[in-house]
């Protein structure tokens, strides 16, 4: 059972990331316009909602597992950033 936290724990934590990363990019895509500090605010309260409850039951289950899905997070973080850096030199080249 154990080892399943952690692993539910690790993917968890790489899935909170990945739809973090785009909805920053959401976010980054509509910051124009007088409205936009209300967007901006929703939705970095909504990923910092959906982080923490994630880290919170996580580690409410096992420790191994907040660990775990910390970890998930973090790798998920530079994949994501480098995936990004990917496409943007891509991009720039042609």
């Amino acid at each position: 059972m154990r080892a399943l936290l952690v692993v539910l724990g690790f993917l968890g934590g790489a899935a909170i990331e990945v739809f973090n990363t785009f909805t920053r990019k959401w976010t980054v895509e509509r910051m124009h316009g007088a409205g936009s500090v209300g967007w901006i605010m929703g939705a970095l309260l909504f990923r910092l909602l959906g982080t923490s409850v994630l880290l919170l039951l996580a580690f409410r289950a096992d420790p191994l597992a907040g660990v775990a899905a910390l970890l998930g997070y973090m790798v998920s973080r530079w994949v994501m950033v480098w995936w990004i850096h990917r496409r943007v030199t891509e991009n720039n080249k042609s």
